[in-house]
């Protein structure tokens, strides 16, 4: 992955149908650090690493409630304890809770000139 040039990066993932999961695009840059999801929808989500598509299994994520927000402290690419976020099945992707609609910003803190 690239290196990102800015102290933040954000995004909106929205997840439409329900037990399905869509990935983070783009995924935590090499130098990211840090990821904050807040689920600023009307249901419950589910937040894990893995390949996008079907539900997120129970144990396999964690759930991020309404209104709710977590913190992940991933440290940058060359700490990270699993590596890089490359495809295929390691990727952040954001599950959709029973009757879709589910909607998140993701936020990427990022040190600047280091990975």
């Amino acid at each position: 992955m690239a290196i990102s040039t800015n102290t933040l990066d954000s995004q909106r993932v929205q997840v439409a149908a329900p037990g399905t999961s869509v990935a983070a695009n783009p995924q935590p840059f090499d130098n990211t650090h840090t990821i904050v999801v807040f689920n600023r929808g009307a249901r419950v989500i589910t937040v894990g690493i893995g390949t996008a598509g079907g539900a997120i299994a129970i144990g396999g994520g964690t759930e991020v409630p309404v209104g709710g927000a977590i913190t992940l402290a991933i440290g940058t690419n060359t700490n990270r304890a699993g590596g890089n976020f490359d495809p295929p099945g390691r990727v952040l992707i954001i599950d959709g809770a029973a009757g879709g609609g589910s909607d998140c910003l993701l936020t990427y803190l990022n040190s600047i000139g280091a990975s």
